[in-house]
């Protein structure tokens, strides 16, 4: 029991803090059954400032009191922080737990999320990488391994983390503590944590001085001439503040330190009012720390109760059962996501393969294309006396549009069908490989062997024999069980050192391969080194990948190409981990720590649930590159699987030459066609409009034709009316001399009509058809039903009106 309490307790005279405090929190003290259970830190972190710093960032970084009584927002919400959680002793059940998720501490979960904050890729960092990823942000006095350390100096170490952490922060740093500046230039720093108050004082230096003018104006002076001579003290102020020092101490620590202090402070009015107000939320604070504890202690006399307690034989029947039940859906889950990855792999790699397949045939039927070239223009060029051999036409075998077109312009001294198979057996470009590797020597009868031929699965989803021997024991089988249960080890043949080489340990791991990037063959499951890939092979690799995700994507020799778009590793560093592992591990952690500790003694099935589903800890996987590589890259295929693939393709390349000269006659012949039916349609077409032509001049003739007839008619029609008129006229003039004055002229008879304008009107109604242009006397018109007589001439419309006489 403190002193303040123990004061309070027994009737003694009031400790003076009463009087800065409400009642309700004096109250709320006094009724903690056992203020003690705060457990005591070490004496040297107490006098360590770096300490209560760095214990202050974490109160405002996680889920805290501080955080909760000032609405601050904290960095870690899912993080329950209290200074005397650090310190609780360690229970002896959860020493001899062999879970290491278990073991690990409330420092250790800190200390991991600030090296996490501080790396590029948070996944990819565990405590396992401390030593490492720490090192590049610590002094070199500071930078010692965790576990030898001293408490101390791990503090120290965290103090530089979390000052790198807050130089980083963009809204602003995390440690920010009240304080208040004295009249002499002291600062007084009040510290989250539970009295703990901290003194800067700044100590100048007994050797530097500074005498620098007052005003600004002083330090431009006139100098000889008409010039002004501007004087600078900027290196002097410099050099006089980087010789003042900053000295940090620690003035209380405790809460009975901090009341003491403030009591003796009494006489600074200054210093004595800033601390009776921190009075307040620090008893606050400590009585939070207090029920904190009280109820963890609860729960634990009622976690031991509950363990102790005789357990019913159904209910353990029950929770067998159901743990059974559990221990059954994780085995399937287990198989299940082994399945779906080895599909998703095959299923990537056989499209993979499929474009690689197509870039390695693009580029020999380039090669061949080429040599074909060649063997054409030197048949193209002028043949000498001694090398020209006479071919008749009938003798070309037309096997290529490219060959058609140059028989059908020049004559050719050899015929095209052997200008292929000259380059199938003696062409420099086709015969030369794509690839230049050695020969792969055969793996071992060990490797090689389906029992013990490695797949390169991730340890979280590989069903060892171990597993399987734990399943079996309750009843549980895989799927297929004649297949043979995976290997963790790993095979090494680069092609620096074509031996292979099984490492099933950190032990067997050779030489070479350490300190290395290491890429493996997605075909054959090998590692090799990335330094020994050719250069040749990468840009084919890089073209395939961008083929298979766009088919019109090309890859320049220029592209500059990453070990990380293959997923390299390099064993004993975290620069190229993906962090699986460390995913896996938490995954496993936080299914760990949500199980009751209690009751891992109570079912045998239980054992099953944990072993089922057991995974190997970091550090064990710590020699199996596998671990380390990242889940979605480009594909990664050896040398010596690209160089297999070549060979097949070359080897089924005279049967694609055929069908693609066959196919390309087949295109000539069927475009030849299509050239003659375009012709033959075109002369049609212009023999139809000839013909159409022809017609339309025919009966453009026939037309002339009828108009000249019409012409000739009417004219031998005017001829002949003119013939009769004139003979009619002589005969009447011959009949009137004879007559003479004997004729006499008799009325017309009742049948005869007068002629005058009515008669003519009648007579045009009656035969519209008449057209009489002169008539002269006497002459006699016999219509249908009426005869008329002309006395004189008239002369009918529309020539000119008719005149006649009764």
């Amino acid at each position: 029991m403190t002193r303040a309490h123990r004061s309070a307790a027994t009737g003694d005279s009031l400790p003076f803090w009463h009087s800065h405090v409400t009642p309700e929190t004096i109250a709320a003290w006094t009724r903690l059954p056992s203020p003690n259970v705060i457990p005591q830190r070490p004496a040297e972190l107490g006098a360590s400032w770096h300490y209560h710093l760095v214990i202050a960032w974490f109160y405002r970084a996680t889920a805290s009191f501080t955080t909760s009584s000032t609405q601050q927002r904290p960095l870690w919400p899912d993080v329950t922080f209290d200074e005397a959680l650090l310190h609780l002793p360690p229970t002896q059940e959860t020493l001899d737990t062999p879970d290491p998720s278990v073991q690990t501490g409330l420092l250790d979960t800190l200390r991991l999320r600030l090296l996490q904050l501080l790396a590029s890729d948070p996944s990819a960092i565990s405590l396992a990488h401390w030593d490492t990823a720490a090192r590049s942000y610590l002094p070199s006095t500071c930078a010692l391994p965790w576990e030898s350390a001293t408490p101390c100096q791990q503090y120290d170490m965290l103090y530089y983390l979390v000052h790198e952490a807050d130089r980083r922060r963009r809204s602003g740093p995390l440690l920010n503590l009240e304080q208040l500046t004295t009249n002499d230039g002291t600062r007084l720093l009040i510290a989250p944590s539970v009295g703990a108050l901290l003194e800067n004082r700044l100590e100048p230096s007994s050797d530097s001085t500074l005498s620098v003018p007052i005003r600004l104006r002083n330090c431009t002076i006139a100098a000889p001439g008409p010039d002004l001579l501007h004087l600078d003290y900027a290196p002097a102020i410099d050099s006089y503040l980087a010789a003042q020092t900053t000295h940090t101490s620690v003035l209380a620590s405790d809460w009975d330190s901090f009341v003491e202090y403030t009591h003796n402070s009494r006489n600074d009015k200054q210093r004595f009012a800033f601390l009776t107000t921190q009075l307040e939320p620090y008893l606050l604070h400590l009585i939070h720390s207090c029920r904190l504890l009280l109820s963890r202690e609860k729960a634990a006399v009622m976690d031991a109760l509950l363990a102790r307690r005789k357990r019913s034989s159904r209910l353990a029947a029950r929770e067998n059962g159901a743990a059974l039940r559990q221990a059954r859906d994780n085995w399937d889950t287990l198989q299940d996501n082994r399945t779906a990855f080895l599909k998703t792999r095959h299923r990537a790699l056989a499209r993979h393969h499929s474009s690689l397949q197509h870039v390695l045939s693009r580029k020999l039927w380039d090669a061949f294309d080429k040599d074909v070239e060649e063997r054409v223009s030197q048949i193209e060029a002028p043949p000498t006396e001694s090398s020209h051999i006479e071919v008749s036409p009938t003798e070309v075998s037309l096997t290529g549009a490219s060959l058609i077109e140059l028989s059908n312009v020049a004559p050719v001294s050899i015929k095209p069908s052997d200008i292929d198979q000259d380059v199938l057996l003696h062409g420099t470009c086709f015969h030369t490989p794509l690839l230049e590797v050695p020969p792969r020597p055969p793996l071992s009868s060990d490797s090689s062997s389906p029992e013990s031929a490695p797949l390169e699965i991730p340890a979280e989803l590989a069903l060892t024999a171990d597993r399987i021997a734990r399943a079996a024991e309750h009843g549980l089988e895989p799927e297929d069980s004649q297949l043979p249960p995976d290997t963790l080890s790993w095979t090494f043949q680069c092609l620096c050192d074509p031996e292979p080489l099984q490492v099933s340990g950190p032990d067997t791991i050779p030489e070479t391969a350490r300190h290395t990037l290491l890429v493996c063959c997605d075909a054959c499951h090998v590692w090799q080194h990335w330094d020994c890939q050719p250069q040749a092979l990468l840009e084919c690799l890089m073209e395939a990948s961008s083929t298979n995700a766009n088919a019109n994507a090309s890859v320049s020799t220029g592209t500059s190409i990453s070990p990380r778009d293959f997923a390299a590793v390099q064993l004993g560093s975290d620069r190229y981990a993906s962090g699986s592992t460390s995913r896996s591990a938490s995954r496993t952690t936080s299914r760990s720590a949500a199980r009751r500790s209690s009751r891992r003694h109570a079912s045998s099935s239980e054992s099953l649930n944990e072993s089922s589903n057991e995974l190997p800890t970091e550090q064990s996987l710590s020699w199996r590159p596998t671990e380390k590589r990242p889940r979605t890259t480009r594909l990664f295929v050896c040398g010596w699987c690209v160089l297999t693939c070549e060979n097949d393709i070359r080897g089924s390349f005279a049967n694609e030459l055929a069908l693609k000269r066959e196919k390309e006659y087949e295109q000539a012949q069927r475009k030849q066609k299509r050239a003659e039916e375009k012709l033959l349609k075109e002369k049609l077409k212009q023999q139809s409009k000839e013909k159409a032509r022809e017609r339309v001049r025919e009966k453009t003739r026939e037309k002339a034709r009828e108009k000249q007839l019409l012409r000739e008619s009417k004219r031998d029609t005017k001829h002949d009316i003119k013939r009769d008129i004139k003979r009619d006229s002589t005969k009447r003039d011959t009949k009137r001399d004879s007559t003479k004055a004997n004729i006499k002229v008799e009325k017309p008879s009742t049948n005869s009509t007068p002629f005058c304008n009515s008669t003519v009107q009648t007579m045009l109604q009656e035969a519209p058809h008449l057209a009489i242009v002169q008539a002269k006397p006497g002459t006699l018109l016999l219509l249908p039903n009426t005869v008329y007589t002309f006395e004189k001439e008239v002369l009918t419309p529309p020539y000119g009106s008719p005149q006649a006489t009764p």
